[in-house]
């Protein structure tokens, strides 16, 4: 059964615009102009995808475009792709990866593809590079009724630089392999017990494995024979190419843009000096419609329809009367549309001349544009205008630009013959305003209000001298809450459940720890202690141990255990939380022991055990748990976290401050015992990736060996920590 997989990842469209006149500026001298759209397509049957999600693969997306000089452009990302780039003329290669080069994995997947193409100046180059799966994969099929006659059975398939374990019925379907450059054979090991007790092993080699095939394992018995030498199995090789279960296809929507102004923010100008704007809509495929509207339309532009009624929405796609289309060409407003020969890329041009925006007198005018393909993906954007005579404007102040305890104000200059411009605050009800330095570049003064008092509403306004002083309309702001981490200080337990609970028996949870886990082994690793604390009376203690034949972490989180597996766990990470501290200040104690045990991370047997908190501070997506995870605590209400967390081997999913839902990360890493018998006070400083995204939620996590995850560290590291304090 022949079965393909196909990733196209990126492709490159250069348009040129048939357009007359005005627009043929378009073209510099030897260039082409570059649209970037893209086209995901991948496998969406595999159980789990816990790190290779089409989103996944999206953003870890890398685009290279190379001539004989070498690289002349690089894209991290889909959402690094530009709406449109211009090229000289000449020959170049497009070359893209994506995934993860795992060498054995139930999850990663690797792509690559590559593609020449030419630019040649006001020429149309469409270019598409198709990404195939780059892994050997392997899957196992079972023959039925196995489960009759042995108890456990399992098939190993590897190479020298990895392998993975298909575990009975249950085993995940499909596995993807790296190939080593020096080994290209994928060996298989077949494993079973039978009821009697007898164990059976069989091995084999599959030959010369090749990229972008699945190699499925057919193993079948026969009950009658003998066990000796494990003839009960006739084990066959399937080989077949791999199969696209089902085309799931993510493609870039129409793209609007200003051409040399931002559409996102607010063109401001004074009566009759707007000047001709234009608007570009560019897509992947055909545009079935554009609507440009705004409010009072037919009457700014002096103009009715072809039925001579008044309107508020033109649809540049559909078969506008000529006289109409004239009318309103002489009215300022113009849609010239373009597409490649093969409609695989198009773009409307939407000119807004001075006969129309000279029209538009004191005001704000929000223009509305909406774009929708031939695969009916929409996109929508509005085009603001902001008219105005006034010497100085204030700018609204965007949410994320407003902290808890201070605030970036923001006015525009809008006339040559302002003097002293100036951005004044004050607490809504106070009479009397608060000058704050300002910053100019250019015609935007910005000003920082700080000192700020947490939760409280404030107001602003711009001031300048021009013929006078002169004051804006005040606008409004309030300041984020400087909330606080629920039972920081860890006085709330409830140790009357075989797993002891970072809080009350009445109470509601913020924190959990490993608990769950140690606790099927009847131990605690997670305790209060009131021998050493800072204030009250307990703090928390979190000591490591090797319980029976697996090392556990001390360890406490922001969120909750969801789930044991054999030995390992399932984590949620994370609660709602929209404030944006600046820092994490606490106490705490650490007494490191050498590691014990090194089953992955940085640290060997025989180092010094490592302690470790950190905080994040996390966007509004969530991940679910693995739904094939039967065995959830108890009273588990919730199933999707912003950061879900998994120990076991084959399955390992870890928190990672490059996470893409990341806005900000501290940390401290304790690499021996803290000063003195009692606890030292810390700090942690929190550095902010993505000042202009509101926090969601906050992870903290705590844990005596900072490589826990991997069951990595010291038997008897202890760490205890009290009075945890959010800084603002």
């Amino acid at each position: 059964m022949k079965k393909t997989i196909l990733f196209s990842t990126v492709a490159l469209a250069v348009l040129a615009m048939s357009c007359a006149n005005d627009d043929e500026r378009f073209f510099g001298n030897g260039e082409g102009r570059m649209v970037l759209t893209t086209e995901i397509k991948a496998d969406i049957n595999v159980e789990s995808r816990a790190s290779a999600s089409t989103e996944d693969l999206n953003e870890s997306m890398i685009l290279w475009i190379s001539n004989s000089k070498g690289p002349v452009r690089k894209y991290k990302g889909l959402s690094s792709l530009p709406d449109s780039e211009w090229l000289l003329s000449d020959h170049y290669v497009a070359e893209a990866w994506a995934g993860d080069s795992v060498s054995a994995s139930f999850t990663d997947r690797w792509f690559k593809g590559r593609q020449e193409f030419d630019i040649r100046a006001g020429e149309v180059t469409s270019v598409n590079v198709p990404c195939k799966i780059a892994n050997v994969l392997a899957s196992i099929s079972y023959a039925d009724g196995l489960t009759d006659y042995f108890s456990q059975y399992s098939v190993t398939v590897g190479h020298k630089r990895g392998s993975l374990t298909f575990e009975g019925e249950t085993a995940l379907s499909t596995g993807y392999f790296m190939m080593p450059s020096t080994d290209k054979n994928l060996s298989w090991t077949l494993k079973a017990v039978t009821n009697a007790g007898v164990t059976v092993e069989r091995s084999g080699v599959i030959e010369n494995a090749q990229p972008a095939t699945e190699y499925v394992i057919n193993v079948r018995f026969d009950p009658t024979g003998s066990t000796v030498g494990g003839s009960y199995f006739d084990i066959v090789v399937d080989v077949t190419e791999n199969v696209v279960y089902d085309d799931f296809v993510l493609e870039l929507a129409p793209i609007i843009k200003g051409e040399g102004f931002d559409i996102s923010g607010e063109l401001l100008a004074k009566p009759g000096e707007v000047g001709r704007r234009s608007v570009l809509v560019a897509a992947s495929s055909a545009l079935t419609k554009v609507e440009v509207g705004m409010e009072n339309f037919s009457q700014i532009l002096g103009i009715k329809s072809s039925a001579g009624n008044e309107f508020t929405t033109i649809n540049f796609m559909t078969e506008l009367d000529p006289t109409f289309v004239e009318n309103l060409l002489n009215a300022g407003v113009q849609g010239v549309y373009s597409r490649d020969d093969d409609g695989n890329v198009a773009m409307m041009r939407i000119n807004f001349g001075d006969a129309f925006t000279n029209k538009l007198t004191d005001g704000v005018y929000r223009i509305n544009i909406r774009a929708i393909d031939s695969k009916d993906q929409e996109s929508s954007a509005v085009f603001t205008i902001n008219v105005s005579n006034d010497p100085v404007q204030i700018v609204e102040v965007c949410d994320y630009d407003v902290w808890a305890t201070s605030a970036t104000l923001t006015a525009n200059v809008l006339r040559d013959d302002v003097t002293s411009p100036g951005l004044q605050y004050r607490k809504r009800g106070d009479a009397d305003w608060t000058d704050a330095t300002i910053v100019r570049s250019g015609d935007v003064i910005t000003a920082q209000a700080s000192g700020l008092t947490p939760g409280t509403t404030y107001e602003y306004r711009a001031t300048a001298v021009v013929d006078g002083a002169f004051a804006t309309d005040p606008l409004a702001f309030t300041t984020e809450a400087a909330a606080q981490l629920p039972n920081s200080g860890f006085e709330e337990w409830n140790t009357s459940t075989k797993a002891y609970l970072l809080y009350a028996d009445s109470g509601q949870m913020f924190w959990d720890s490993g608990n769950h886990g140690s606790a099927t082994l009847n131990k605690n690793i997670t305790v209060p202690d009131n021998t050493v604390k800072h204030s009250g009376n307990y703090s928390v203690k979190m000591a490591s141990e090797k319980i029976v034949i697996k090392f556990a972490a001390g360890n406490a989180f922001v969120g909750q255990y969801l789930a044991t597996e054999g030995t390992d766990g399932q984590l949620g990470w994370g609660r709602p939380f929209t404030s944006r501290p600046k820092a994490l200040r606490g106490y705490v104690k650490y007494t490191p022991k050498v590691v014990t045990d090194a089953n992955g991370g940085d640290l060997k047997k025989g180092d010094m055990d490592n302690g470790i908190i950190y905080i994040a501070l996390v966007d509004g997506t969530t991940q679910d748990a693995d739904a094939a995870d039967k065995d959830y605590v108890s009273g588990l209400q919730q199933k999707s976290w912003p950061v879900i967390v998994k120990t076991k081997k084959e399955k390992r999913l870890l928190f990672s401050k490059g996470d893409a839902n990341v806005i900000a990360y501290g940390e401290k890493v304790f690499t021996e015992a803290t000063a003195g018998d009692g606890m030292i006070e810390f700090e942690i400083p929190i550095e902010y990736f993505k000042s202009n995204i509101k926090a969601a939620n906050i992870v903290v996590t705590m844990s005596a060996s900072r490589y826990g995850d991997y069951f990595t560290g010291g038997d008897g590291s202890t760490m205890w920590v009290d009075d945890l304090e959010l800084v603002y």
